[in-house]
């Protein structure tokens, strides 16, 4: 059924026409009651309703309908205004009752609580709130893997964000209550397949052992890729850090008969005949590159000119970690 509104010519009162195949008249006030014309008793159709006077549809001038009204206004929608308020298609119950729920779920994860939770999720600290160290930054059960801080800040330098529990306070510094001590070779966890094992018989210096090969040969070796400070014994001038590093090396590869890994690269031998070697041991059950522990821990520099080259990369990586974070002679000598 097609509903259309117009005013009475003579009052003005608006009057309704309704046409589902017969045309009826019902003039009517905002309560629904019937409304009389106060001049002629009655209503007539305002000529000025309809932009096209003159116009009548088919089906309105079969149905004797005033002019000016079409018979089958096809634009207007299903849902017909009547007492001047819009009619809408209603949605289930049940629709509003997921809304609803939808609604208070939302809030609850959005909003934050006493407890610290919500925002991103269950548990998590509200937007500005601070995050208590002692709840998220354990920093006694986060550097329990490690024996030295120099491995803790290899660690943590690597990735920052990840590792924060290493640097509770915020410092840069890593598991600063751990002896300095000496980092693995994190990038592998084998000592290389063709390194020859031998026995150490003595720490000479930072730079130089003493070892007996397999088929009872003793051997001084030179470490290659790394310089350490002269200690001052016999025709060596004494340097700044020198005894330090000597101590340090002696540290790190441990008492005589202990197992080390000699990697050859280029060369065999040095102009005083010592073998040039990588030097490996194993700690733990895990793999470290003397070379580079010594350089990591701030007692040597790179050996520039060298064609011994294949850790020489790690090396200089090593000693700009040391230098950066003054560690050994870096802090020491200046």
């Amino acid at each position: 059924m097609s509903v259309h509104r117009k005013a009475c010519r003579d009052c003005s009162h608006p009057i309704e026409l309704r046409r589902g195949g017969d045309a009826v008249w019902r003039p009517y006030d905002p309560d629904g009651s019937l409304h009389d014309c106060p001049a002629r008793g009655g209503h007539r159709l305002a000529a000025a309703a309809s932009p096209h006077p003159d116009r009548r549809g088919a089906t309105g001038a079969a149905a004797g309908l005033p002019v000016g009204v079409e018979a089958d206004d096809k634009r207007r929608s299903r849902w017909a205004r009547t007492a001047g308020t819009a009619a809408r298609p209603s949605l289930p119950p049940a629709a509003f009752l997921v809304v609803g729920a939808l609604g208070l779920l939302i809030a609850w994860w959005l909003v934050p609580r006493g407890d610290g939770s919500g925002g991103a999720g269950p548990g998590a600290p509200a937007v500005g709130q601070a995050i208590p160290a002692e709840a998220v930054l354990d920093a006694d059960g986060a550097c329990s893997p490690f024996d030295a801080q120099v491995w803790a800040q290899t660690v943590f330098d690597d990735a920052p964000l990840q590792d924060r529990a290493l640097d509770p306070d915020g410092d840069g510094l890593a598991c600063e209550d751990l002896p300095p001590g000496a980092a693995p070779a994190l990038w592998t966890d084998d000592v290389p397949a063709g390194a020859e094992p031998a026995a150490l018989v003595e720490t000479i210096d930072g730079d130089t052992i003493e070892v007996r090969r397999e088929d009872g040969a003793v051997e001084r070796v030179r470490l290659v890729g790394i310089d350490t400070p002269e200690t001052g014994l016999g025709s060596q001038p004494l340097e700044c850090h020198g005894p330090e590093a000597s101590r340090f090396a002696t540290s790190l590869l441990g008492e005589a008969g202990g197992i080390v890994y000699l990697e050859k690269d280029v060369e065999e031998r040095d102009r005083y005949d010592r073998l040039l070697r990588w030097v490996w041991f194993e700690a733990d059950g895990r793999p470290y590159l003397a070379n580079e522990a010594i350089a990591r821990s701030g007692f040597a520099e790179r050996y520039r000119d060298t064609p011994n080259r294949r850790h020489l990369d790690r090396v200089a990586s090593a000693e700009a970690f040391a230098r950066e974070h003054g560690y050994g002679m870096w802090g020491a000598c200046g």
